[in-house]
Parts: structure tokens; sequence; C-alpha cells
């Protein structure tokens, strides 16, 4: 497949993205020292700091540029039927084919309480609410957040539980992840970003159509956090190296549900934007209304085995948060 017709390019990326952080009043730190914000912390594997505050930091791996296999085979497929598998959902996953992607980077583990703590402190804020009705959460790790015209806060006697720093962040809606990357990209002179659902599933599987991180193997829980056995989430890292992608990304399968860039579509039961994968179908708009439903990749420690599968698409509403969602970071350099 031709870069042509597959994937945005790099430089097309970085234009987007540049123009939608003007569209939102934002734009790159010109006065910061982007060589002190970047540190190369390991050459051969390919690692990149970036540093958010004082004691934290970012980790992101390098991707390498060219083709792979994006979604699920005909014989994975007939495999999945024989199982039980829901045939319609299935059909989200195909057909599999070859997607080329430009070189970028994304970060090694879902984003931490402790990343988003940074962003919070930074903004007196979590981010823009595009919710309709002041609401009341109380998720199970103990934090308590509520809405209030338009912004979302933590309520004042609660704070981050300091148990869970190295836990990744949950109740984060897509607008609060798109604003946490934008910001990032203001702090860091770097232009952060979601990774759209083929940066996502590419930086899981490999070239080569792998079924988990760590290959073909079926999942068990020493791979990764999932089908409720501990109940909640756990600290980023706890499955490597064991349960690394080929890239060296962490915790790709399980513990969060990721958010992507990508755009579904306004039904639930049929995406709008199927396979092939072409970027530049309208799939990648970043301004989209709050009706259409943004892609989710991973699963989380709740979900079934056959959703922690590297070809698995799901989708929310992008104004909503729950326990089982986070998100990782891309990045282009």
């Amino acid at each position: 497949m031709g870069k042509k017709d597959s994937i945005i390019s790099k430089k097309d990326s970085d234009l987007l993205h540049k123009a939608n952080l003007a569209e939102r009043g934002l734009t790159l730190a010109s006065e910061i020292d982007k060589d002190a914000a970047l540190e190369i912390i390991d050459k051969d594997q390919n690692e990149i700091s970036l540093t958010l505050a004082p004691g934290v930091d970012m980790v992101f791996v390098r991707v390498p540029a060219g083709s792979f296999l994006m979604g699920t085979s005909e014989e994975q497929g007939r495999k999945r039927i024989a199982e039980g598998y829901n045939v319609v959902s299935l059909c989200w996953e195909q057909p599999q084919h070859k997607v080329y992607l430009d070189e970028y980077w994304i970060s090694k583990y879902p984003v931490t309480y402790a990343q988003y703590k940074t962003f919070v402190k930074a903004n007196n804020r979590i981010g823009l609410s595009y919710l309709e009705n002041d609401i009341l959460y109380c998720s199970k790790n103990g934090i308590v957040i509520y809405s209030k015209k338009g912004k979302i806060y933590y309520s004042e006697d609660k704070e981050f539980p300091l148990e869970k720093l190295n836990h990744p962040v949950v109740m984060v809606n897509w607008y609060e992840a798109l604003d946490f990357c934008n910001w990032m990209s203001g702090e860091t002179g770097s232009l952060v970003r979601l990774p759209s659902e083929a940066e996502w599933e590419k930086a899981a599987r490999g070239t080569d159509g792998q079924i988990y991180p760590w290959g073909d193997k079926r999942p068990s829980y020493a791979y990764c956090n999932f089908g409720g056995n501990i109940g909640t989430t756990t600290p980023v890292g706890k499955y490597r190296p064991v349960g690394d992608s080929p890239y060296g990304c962490a915790d790709m399968v399980g513990n969060v549900w990721e958010w992507t860039g990508s755009l579904w579509g306004e039904d639930f039961s049929l995406p709008e934007f199927g396979y092939p994968y072409r970027s530049m179908d309208g799939r990648e708009n970043l301004e989209a209304k709050n009706e259409k439903l943004r892609v989710l990749r991973g699963g989380s420690w709740n979900t079934h085995e056959n959703g922690v599968r590297t070809e698995c698409r799901f989708r929310a509403i992008p104004g909503g948060g729950c326990e089982y969602l986070g998100f990782r970071c891309a990045c282009s350099f």
C-alpha cells in the first residue's frame, strides 16, 4: 500500500495539530528550551523522556515508519465465531489490511494520576466538561468529582489518592484527555496528541498482526489486568516485561480502555468509519460534534478476554468518563 492512500503524513499531522492548538488559544512554548525538556534515556531502545514538572516525566518509545497489519484476519474471525464471539462486533474489525504509518512516538505507559495531577494543579481544573447537566461522580478509588457550569472539579476535601499515583488516571473524558495533550504540547514544546486508532494498534501489536502485545498466546493474569481478577487498576508497568508490546509499550491491553483521537460515528452498533482505515476520510477530525462517538482501544481491568485483543474496537461518548477509561499520548519530534 502506498503512502499517499494509507495514512496521514507526519508533516500533515503536525500541521493539523498546530492548527488545533491555535484554535484553542494555545501555542507551542517559544521560550522553552526543547533540548532541556527532551532527554534521550536509552538510545538502543529508542526511548525519550519529556519532563512535565520536577520529578514528573513521561517516557515515549519510538515506533518506526512502515506498514503493519491492522484488523482481524479471516482465519482468526472464523476461530472467534466458533468460540462464540459476537459476529456483529467482529465485522467492526475486518477486513484485515495493511496500513502505512510515518514514524511517531507513543507513551510507554498510560497517563498516571501523578502526571495528570501536574496538569490539574497547573490549570486549577481537570479540564473542560461537555456534559449538559451538573453531575456528581464517586469512583471506587475514593475520588469525588463534580461538574458545574462547564468545568469539572475535584471536591474540596478530596485529593489524588497517594497510593494510586502510579496507576492510570481514570474518570477522564475525551475532551479532558485532549486538553492534557494540548497543555503538554505548550509545556514541552513538542507536538503531543492522542494517538489515532491506527497508531495505537501498531504500537500494541507490531507489524505482523499478532493478536496480543506479547504474541498469540491467550492472556493470563501474568500478562495483563483483565477479567475483574483484581477488581481495580494496577500500577503501570506491573506486567513488564512479559506483557509488553514489540516496541516496549506496557499496559496496552487491560487495566484501562484508552481514548484515541479517531471517530467512530453516531451509531453505537455500526461504525461510520470502518475498514480499511483511511486517515483522510474525516475520522481524524478533532472538531466533530459531541454526538460523534470516539474509538476506545485495549480493554480494561474488568474486560473479558475477547476485549483485550489488539484489534478489538470499542466506542464511547466523548463527554463521558468512567472508572474503566484512561488514555496515553502520542508525539512527533
